[in-house]
């Protein structure tokens, strides 16, 4: 049996744990006076609370990938939206370690939920980078 193949393999989201309650990051979606929602894009610099990944599917080493030890960091830039979910068409890889991988990383980030960033009490589209870790446990 490969050595690879032999060894567990894990995924974890590269990210620091948020440690705001949920109560202190409500907010309502972001509407004008006409009800119309806000269609622009901010930046993490400019909201009050970053979106973050609040719920997702299990995610799946790809047995290609790892069968040849493949492991890193795929970083993703997408916009999150003000209902928590990512706008399918914004996901980029920025930093790639496989096609396999990085399309493992989409399809996750597709399906994920978020909580929203806010700005000024109310939930916004907001501009992030998501690293995840795809690392092959007792691999350096």
């Amino acid at each position: 049996m490969r050595l690879a193949s032999a060894l567990a393999a894990s995924v974890i989201l590269a990210c620091a744990t948020n440690t705001l309650t949920l109560s202190d990051t409500s907010c309502a979606a972001a509407t004008d006076a006409s009800g119309t929602r806000d269609s622009t894009v901010y930046d993490t610099t400019q909201v009050r609370y970053r979106a973050f990944v609040v719920n997702g599917p299990d995610i799946r080493y790809p047995d290609g990938p790892r069968s040849q030890g493949l492991q890193g960091r795929v970083v993703l830039a997408l916009i999150v939206n003000a209902d928590g979910r990512a706008e399918p068409r914004s996901i980029r890889v920025m930093n790639s370690v496989n096609p396999e991988i990085d399309a493992e990383a989409v399809r996750y980030t597709s399906e994920a939920s978020f909580r929203p960033a806010c700005l000024d009490g109310r939930a916004v589209r907001v501009r992030v980078r998501l690293p995840i870790d795809f690392k092959i446990s007792g691999r350096e």
